[in-house]
């Protein structure tokens, strides 16, 4: 009997010539309209999908009571030759479309013959239990050819509709930086997109499809970046600080990803299709794509198709996040994926319910263990206070609730014990559900042995940027804040509540990875501070919270006009 997973792949496959099937009915549709259509419109229209119309407050009904002149109009030879120009520009983009929706047209019939061919072949392979061998012979060598024809064609029309569109928009005047960002921006999608679609008609397991994923890949990522630069300049709430900031990020990542194109190695885990059982489900999680969450390593959504879901009358999929086992210019480093896993299992110890489902993904070959990455399972997205704003201005208060502070405080814990100074306003999400969960959990314990590390203060900061919990603990020493210092006696019973064997069991992957096997000097060293951070907890937070207050009573008691009365007591 096949194995689950292997059925999961076949239902994937099956999926996907429905999806074929899908595909060429749409098609035919499209075919028929054009032939039908007296007047063609592009596709491509890149300039009726941005955010500012080009026209705006044109009347719609009315009635004209007489018919006025034709209006005189003097035309320059400049105006003249750039009118000429656009309308050629425009013209040409539509004749490409044309011509790539009559090449679409005349594939219907080569495409369904594939479709067909790969239903039977499947149909055939699970009579006998045995997958199917070469999906490639599902596609002729004729076929390719024209695929690979359309694709081109596809390219050559979407860089002619971006140049017709750029010619549109500099008719209306000077074009702005953003308008011209977002009409990049769109065009690169639209690129990868028919890359994507050129990719997902070839055979499932082909050599082909998996290269044609990888070309998609390449294409998406220069969107994503074309769109975090429209972003930064889309958004007027922004100060010219932050906007620089951020456009030296996007520039850093970018580097980034250079350096990763010649120091990654293959992960067989990072290709569309690609599957991995889920130890916490059972059911197979199947790679669906690329993942743009910003950060900088690789990131890739898997659906887990044993949790199937309704959402607004469709079925969807649990989805988990998997993050590769490379740091920032891709050269392999396991311990990431294996702190994340530990730090789930603190985070489900101490943070309970609004704790993030992750795991480590081992493959072993010859007995030798390969750590591929990490999988963390997604959260669906709720409304609240954008922390990584609050934290560039931590005396705004609008927002900032009581929940909230304390959900802030219990995650304060979490990272304190996995002595982890990297969490940022980023780093936290807003559940549907009201609550507030952290994540990103890969710099934990990388500075145990530094000096500073094991005493808390707002000051301390290893890392170039700043976390959110030093923000918090200076906002509220300088009185702009209150907080319950109090809500963190919840995560000290909990962590003291676990036996210290347990404690370490729970690191222990990681212990081996970074320090070696058990009884070597140097992990039991780490072994010894790791606990010092869970035992003695309870005593540094009474230290670091009265230095708080006494330092917050100080800057409150500066505030009072000196009018001879005694200052009121601050609040704790």
């Amino acid at each position: 009997m096949p194995e689950p997973e292997e059925l999961m792949r076949k239902e994937h496959q099956r999926q996907q010539i429905n999806r074929w099937r899908e595909q060429l009915i749409e098609r035919v549709d499209n075919a028929q309209r054009v032939q039908e259509q007296t007047r063609f419109t592009p596709a491509y229209q890149y300039t009726r999908r941005m955010e500012t119309p080009l026209a705006q407050g044109i009347p719609t009904d009315g009635a004209i009571v007489q018919q006025a002149p034709p209006a005189q109009i003097h035309e320059s030879r400049r105006a003249r030759k750039k009118r000429e120009e656009r309308e050629k520009a425009m013209d040409l983009a539509r004749l490409q479309e044309l011509k790539v929706q009559q090449m679409e047209a005349d594939l219907t019939e080569d495409r369904e013959d594939m479709a067909l061919s790969a239903y039977y072949g499947q149909a055939a392979a699970d009579l006998i239990g045995e997958p199917v061998s070469r999906p490639e012979r599902f596609l002729t060598e004729d076929h390719l050819k024209k695929e690979q024809a359309l694709l081109k064609e596809r390219l050559t029309a979407i860089d002619l509709s971006e140049t017709a569109a750029l010619k549109e928009l500099e008719s209306q005047g000077k074009v702005s930086e953003r308008a011209s960002r977002e009409l990049r921006w769109r065009a690169q999608q639209d690129r990868a997109s028919a890359m994507g679609d050129y990719a997902r008609l070839l055979p499932i397991g082909s050599a082909l499809r998996q290269k044609a994923m990888l070309a998609k890949e390449a294409q998406e990522i220069k969107a994503d970046k074309l769109r975090r630069l429209y972003k930064v300049l889309a958004d007027e709430t922004m100060s010219q600080e932050e906007r620089a900031r951020d456009e030296a990020t996007i520039e850093r990542h970018a580097k980034y990803d250079a350096l990763k194109a010649i120091f990654r190695s293959d992960n067989p885990l990072a290709h569309e299709d690609a599957t991995w059982t889920n130890p916490i489900t059972g059911g197979t999680l199947i790679n669906v794509g690329r993942a743009f969450f910003g950060g900088t390593k690789p990131m890739y959504i898997f659906e887990d198709r044993s949790q199937p879901m309704e959402r607004d009358g469709k079925t969807v999929y649990k989805q988990y996040l998997f993050k590769e086992a490379v740091n920032c210019i891709g050269k392999y480093k396991p311990e990431g994926a294996l702190v994340t896993e530990a730090a789930a299992a603190l985070q489900q110890r101490i943070c309970g319910e609004y704790a993030i489902p992750a795991f480590a993904a081992v493959q072993t070959i010859d007995g030798k263990e390969r750590i591929l990455g990490s999988f963390q399972e997604r959260i669906e997205l709720g409304e609240g206070l954008d922390l990584f704003s609050w934290q560039v201005n931590p005396t705004e208060t609008e927002g900032l609730t009581d929940q909230l502070k304390s959900e802030i405080l219990r995650e304060h814990t979490l990272d304190w014990l996995l002595c982890n100074f990297d969490t940022k306003g980023e780093n936290f999400l807003h559940r549907t559900d009201g609550h507030l969960s952290s994540f990103d959990k890969e710099a934990s314990f990388s500075y145990l042995k530094k000096e500073g590390a094991d005493t808390m203060s707002y000051s301390f900061q290893p890392h170039a940027n700043n976390t959110l919990y030093n923000a918090l603990f200076s906002a509220y020493a300088q009185g702009n804040i209150d907080l319950d210092l109090s809500a963190v006696q919840v995560q000290i019973d909990r962590a003291n509540a676990i036996p210290d064997d347990a404690y370490l069991e729970m690191f222990d992957r990681m212990l081996t990875q970074k320090y070696g096997q058990k009884g070597s000097k140097k992990r039991n060293e780490i072994e010894e501070l790791i606990l010092s951070r869970k035992n003695n907890l309870a005593a540094e937070y009474e230290r670091f919270f009265g230095a708080l207050r006494q330092e917050r009573q100080r800057n409150l008691e500066t505030r009072v006009p000196n009018s001879g009365a005694a200052p009121e007591a601050a609040p704790s």
